[in-house]
């Protein structure tokens, strides 16, 4: 139990002051930037794009992802990817 109040004293300050730098403005402006690419309009215009930058063949990606795809379905996807001529990046 004391561990627990050590860790809640150090960080109490440590969220305060991560409270105080997002009200900066910049700052504030990058986070509602990432939280906006979190919402789904960004995916799902860059599912619309894979075609146009893999071709035709990467169709059925889009779709695949559509219906939730998971870290395992991720590396498929590369890897189909990969056999329809794009490049891994690594």
């Amino acid at each position: 139990m004391k561990l627990l109040h050590q860790l809640n004293d150090r960080e109490i300050p440590l969220c305060l002051l991560f409270n105080r730098i997002n009200h900066w403005k910049p700052v504030s402006l990058f986070f509602a930037a990432v939280s906006r690419l979190g919402d789904g309009v960004f995916w799902y215009v860059l599912m619309l794009m894979l075609p146009l930058i893999y071709g035709w063949r990467s169709t059925g990606f889009p779709a695949h992802g559509a219906g939730g795809a998971d870290g395992a379905d991720g590396l498929q996807i590369a890897e189909n990817l990969h056999r329809a001529g794009a490049p891994l990046q690594p």
